[in-house]
């Protein structure tokens, strides 16, 4: 039960920081920013997949890339110098 309220919680603070906690609505018809949980991690997931953020990198990054972490599918997929 605990790791059940854990994931949930980690949902929802995935949500709030895309923007989107107000936004989706829980319930069982999947639509454009609403269905189960499962949905909601579903379209994280793709969000997150999509996105790329810089950061500082060390000495030894800069030797590796350009700046930018990629997510790790796209890593897999040879996006990342």
């Amino acid at each position: 039960m605990v790791a059940k309220f854990f994931w949930e919680k980690e949902l929802h603070e995935e949500l709030a920081d895309l923007g989107l906690a107000e936004t989706w609505v829980f319930c069982q018809k999947k639509g454009d920013m609403q269905g189960t949980q499962i949905d909601a991690i579903e379209h994280v997931e793709h969000v997150r997949r999509e996105m790329l953020y810089s950061h500082e990198c060390s000495d030894c990054c800069k030797e590796k890339g350009n700046g930018f972490v990629y997510s790790k599918e796209k890593s897999n997929e040879g996006l990342v110098n």
